[in-house]
């Protein structure tokens, strides 16, 4: 970079070598300037003592102009430095011409030329920039600049910003008393300096002073912040300074405290139109001579102390847009008078300005006795985040349509674009409200909770006027004056606490949008009558320990109701909600009062209680929450809503409930009666307990899948109950149909009567240990079920599964026995005996286990694993098919013939204690003893020996018909007899087993015969003479004789 230095001592003429001009005047030789080149300047002519020209200059980069002389410019001169140039003129300025600074390529023109007071001094003249940058003198080793602009120090100066940067320390508009400054910027920026004075200066009588702003920003950008603290304004100093945004931007420091005025010891006026200005702290009115005027009508504006008349005279008005302040004071000192008039727009209060102060007050009148007014007009809009004040000279008006809210508006602010609009983020909590309010607006109080606490705030004033209060906030804002408004009260947040016996009036309507009201000591009043009735009421009452009822028809379209505090709410009008719930305390009334047709909640510790004596009703909702929903009064209660959710408890302490597995879905406390009535199959999946009773109607299913224990009867009247022995307690009236399900282990001991249907399914075990005296039949489809004769009613049909006998004692059963399937199975366990009376039908198999079995070949079918004992107790004659294994024994009772057709293989004894054994299949391992009086016979295999201990021996199904039996030995006592029929075949004997009986012995136990052998001859006349007859056979080792 080469460095030209140019001196202007005694010399009044400039030559700047390579421009076509002239020197003129008698005074030294013109000075040469070296290292300068000239854009465009053909032509140009410079007079004594003056630089004009007509077109733009460009010097190199670090070219500095100075001299003891001032440059006088009375025409138009422009410099056009290149891109990262700087030009440094260091002499005084003079002239009435106009310094334009276009820098087409970004250059710099830095002034550091000094005059009175070391201020810089473009005097009265015109500088324009369009670009590049314009600068005072920087402090040596620093980028600091120092130096005072003053524009119009006497006569008339006029700066034009329309692009690029204009900085500076300080800059002074209108100085002089004859002075007329006059600053616009439509573009780029102006500032950032330590300070801007429109109208005066320090320590000046002042002149006049204009700042139009319409476009770019003047001061610190609060978008795009350049970072330099300490910047302040001030319109009307010591003069009359005037100052219009209408675009663009006017920002002092956001990070600093200065203070900035309008209208300190002058007259100082801010309209603002459009755009944005912002001010550390900002006082309207500051001097005791000062008056100082803000209006707003569009844009915003912020800053964190506003005071309006410090010492002076302060207004503020707006009509649009929005300001906002850490903190108001309105007539700050004795002197003071402050006045503020909110038309339209926003004027936010909220404890949180740019300076950093964390208040939210606003007052109006100061505490030395300043003046204040505030007043507050349709569309208007004062927000204060905590504490409101009127002083003794404090006056406050609240119109129709304006509004004055308190509380809630906390929070950083900010704005989305340069010219921006206020808004606040965050969340408050309710400050004070001093003093008696009338108003005729919408008061508003906002209270927010922190931290997670209920924070809460009391007014004690009196309010009066026409009105409308508002409650904001999640807090509780308690009003315990005697108040008097007449408007409407409206609660969108929070709890409005009735705090005095006339908190809210005695007019005006409750409109509830999300807050609540909460009755105290002072004030239980039943406001219900004034509730709102508009469509989608959230009533919230608190009844705070207390006892109330709310006596009024609540019928707001889609409104709700919401129970809250400890206390009881009674509710006896005609009511309609969408949804309701209690979420404290006890909430209670008849299906009519509690009527919703949608869901209806009971939080943890909450109730919610049905007071139903006659009529019977109807209740359409669903019971959510964990809490406690419980029907009183002799009444039945039908629920038919949908939706309810499993938590939480119903208890019917008397009348009935009645509902489906749809409406009754939690745990039911049940000690008077519950009643399950629907056409559709459904589950309960919750615990019963209680001494009540539980009936089920219509057709449907109902399945009960957990541990049920109340006490009671359940009555199956119609459908089917299905579950298990531990969901199914009790004694049941079963007159439709009953299951059980299970695939475990268990016992039912409840009786079981009516006319209705058991099945077991599951592939677990049923027990019955009750009296069980049902009549419909039983279906066994898997698993077991167990029993005796006792608890096991009706015809059972067992398809596949088992149905046991666990009989301790001796009993009869007298049902019809139905095994479907191969797959069916009995058993027969216990020491006691089973009597089968019924004429049954198996495809599948018995086991005895224990006791006895006994029945006849008409109750006992199919085969038998008998490891203890079988009887056929027959009466008459009959055929048993079947097939029996095992270690147990039979025993033939009755005067009646049983024939076994089947190969039996079982290895007890064989007893035939009374009528007739006919054996026409086999009896491969038992022993065969006939009792006196007892007859066996047949024509199969006996594969063990045959004691005869009194009995008779007969081959052949009965008298006159011969037969072959095989017997592994026969031994007769005396009184033993073996009786053979002789029939013949003409007069031959014939075939054994066809023409006459035949004993064939097989087994080594031989024939040991000390009885009686009566021989019955059918034909014996005809037998030819030597006929002989094979009657005994022996094989093998078998021998014996008679």
């Amino acid at each position: 970079m080469r460095v030209t230095v140019l001196s202007f001592t005694q010399f009044s003429i400039l030559f700047v070598l390579g421009l076509i001009g002239t020197v003129a005047g008698a005074a030294p030789p013109a000075i040469t300037i070296y290292g300068t080149t000239a854009a465009s300047a053909a032509g140009t002519t410079y007079t004594a003592g003056t630089i004009a020209s007509g077109s733009s200059v460009q010097f190199d980069d670090g070219t500095i102009i100075s001299g003891s002389s001032p440059i006088t410019i009375n025409g138009l001169l422009q410099i056009n430095q290149s891109a990262g140039s700087k030009l440094i003129i260091s002499n005084t300025i003079a002239g009435s011409g106009t310094l334009s600074l276009i820098n087409t390529n970004s250059g710099t023109l830095q002034l550091t030329g000094t005059g009175a007071s070391n201020r810089l001094l473009p005097l009265n003249m015109t500088i324009s920039t369009s670009n590049g940058r314009l600068m005072g003198p920087q402090a040596s080793g620093t980028t600091t600049e120092i130096g005072i602009f003053q524009l119009g120090a006497s006569g008339t100066g006029t700066l034009n910003v329309a692009g690029g940067f204009v900085t500076g320390s300080a800059w002074q508009i209108g100085v002089g008393s004859t002075g007329v400054g006059t600053v616009t910027v439509t573009g780029g920026t102006f500032g950032p300096f330590g300070a801007l004075t429109v109208g005066g200066s320090s320590g000046g009588s002042g002149g006049t002073g204009t700042l139009t702003i319409n476009g770019g920003v003047v001061g610190d950008n609060p978008q795009t912040p350049l970072n330099v603290e300490g910047f302040r304004f001030g319109v009307g100093q010591n003069s009359s300074g005037f100052a219009t945004i209408t675009n663009g931007t006017l920002g002092a420091s956001a990070t600093g405290n200065g203070g900035s005025f309008i209208g300190l010891a002058g007259t100082g006026s801010v309209g603002l139109n459009s755009g944005y200005l912002q001010a550390g702290h900002l006082t309207l009115g500051s001097g005791s001579t000062g008056r100082g005027t803000l209006s707003i009508a569009s844009g915003s504006a912020s800053t964190n102390i506003l005071t309006i008349g410090g010492t002076g005279n302060g207004t503020l008005t707006i009509t649009g847009g929005a300001m906002k302040s850490a903190n108001g004071f309105l007539g700050q000192a004795s002197s003071g008078t402050g006045t503020v008039t909110v038309s339209s727009g926003t004027w936010l209060v909220n404890g949180n300005g740019v300076g950093g102060e964390i208040f939210g007050v606003l007052r109006v009148g100061g505490t030395s006795g300043g003046t204040g007014s505030l007043t507050i007009n349709s569309g208007g809009y004062v927000v204060v985040s905590s504490t409101f004040t009127t002083g003794s000279n404090g006056t406050f008006a609240l119109n129709p349509g304006g509004t004055l809210q308190i509380g809630g508006q906390s929070g950083v602010y900010t704005s989305s674009t340069a010219t921006g609009t206020a808004s606040s983020v965050g969340s408050g909590t309710m400050g004070v409200l001093a003093g008696n309010l009338s108003f005729a607006g919408t008061l508003k109080f906002a209270q927010n909770n922190t931290s997670g606490t209920l924070a809460s705030s009391t007014y004690a004033g009196n309010l009066s006027g026409s009105g409308d209060l508002v409650k904001t906030g999640t807090g509780l804002l308690t009003l315990s004056g005697s108040n008097s408004y007449t408007g409407g009260t409206t609660l969108t947040g929070g709890l409005l606490a009735l705090g005095s016996a006339n908190a809210i009036g005695t007019t005006g309507t409750l409109t509830f949008n999300g807050g609540g009201l909460q009755v105290t000591v002072s004030n239980t009043t039943d406001y219900s009558a004034r509730f709102s009735d508009a469509a989608n009421q959230q009533y919230r009452v608190d009844s705070n320990g207390f006892d109330i009822t709310l006596a009024n028809d609540l019928t707001s379209a889609g409104g709700s109701f919401t129970k809250l505090g400890s206390g009881t709410i009674t509710l006896t009008g005609s009511n309609t909600f969408t949804s309701g719930s209690a979420a404290a305390g006890v909430l209670q009334g008849t299906a009519t009062n509690l009527a919703t047709s949608g869901t209806f909640g009971a939080a943890s510790g909450a109730e919610v209680r049905f007071n139903q004596t006659a009529p019977n009703e109807t209740w359409a909702g669903a019971m959510v929450g964990s809490g406690t929903f419980t029907k009183l009064g002799a009444g039945t209660l039908t629920l038919t809503g949908s939706g309810a959710d499993i938590n939480g408890t119903l208890i019917v302490s008397a009348g009935a409930v009645k509902g489906t597995t749809d409406s009754i879905r939690r745990n039911v406390v049940n000690n008077s009666q519950l009643t399950f009535d629907q056409t559709k199959s459904g589950t309960y999946t919750r615990n019963m307990t209680g001494t009540g009773n539980v009936l089920l109607l219509n057709s449907g299913t109902i399945t009960w899948t957990v541990t049920n224990n109340f006490t009671g009867t359940t009555t199956v009247a119609g459908g089917r109950l299905i579950g298990t022995t531990f969901s199914i307690p009790g004694d049941v009236i079963n007159n439709s149909a009953v299951e059980f399900s299970q695939t475990f282990t268990g016992t039912y001991a409840g009786d079981m009567s009516g006319s209705g249907l058991l099945t077991k399914t599951g592939n677990g075990t049923v027990t019955l240990t009750g009296s069980n005296s049902y009549q419909g039949g039983t279906f066994v489809n898997a698993g077991a079920l167990i029993g005796d004769t006792g608890s096991l009613q009706g015809s059972i049909a067992v398809a596949s599964g088992t149905l046991g006998f666990d009989q301790a004692t001796s009993g009869t059963y007298s049902g019809l026995l139905l095994g479907t399937s191969t797959n069916s199975r009995f058993v027969k366990t216990g020491v006691g005996d089973l009597t089968l009376s019924g004429t049954n039908t198996n495809d599948g198999a018995w086991t005895v286990s224990g006791g006895r079995l006994i029945g006849t070949t008409s109750s006992l079918q199919g085969s038998i694993t008998n490891n203890a004992a079988v009887t056929f107790d027959q009466a008459t004659n009959g055929t048993y098919a079947g097939t029996m294994s095992g270690s147990g024994s039979l025993t033939k009772a009755g005067a009646g013939a049983v024939t076994l057709t089947g190969s039996s293989g079982y290895s007890g004894a064989t007893t035939v204690a009374a009528g007739s054994l006919l054996v026409s299949g086999s009896l491969s391992n038992s022993a065969v003893f006939v009792n006196t009086g007892a007859l066996l016979g047949g024509g199969g295999v006996i594969g063990q020996m045959v004691t005869l201990s009194g009995g008779t021996i007969s081959p052949g199904t009965g008298a006159g018909i011969p037969g072959l039996f095989t017997i592994g030995g026969l031994s007769a006592s005396a009184g033993g007899t073996t009786l053979l029929d002789i029939i013949g075949s003409g007069t031959g004997a014939g075939t054994a087993g066809i023409d006459y009986d035949k004993l064939l012995v097989t087994g080594s136990g031989g024939l040991g015969y000390g009885g009686t052998l009566t021989l019955s001859f059918a034909n014996a006349s005809d037998f030819a003479d030597g006929t002989t007859f094979d009657l005994f056979g022996f094989t093998g080792s078998a021998s014996g004789s008679l």
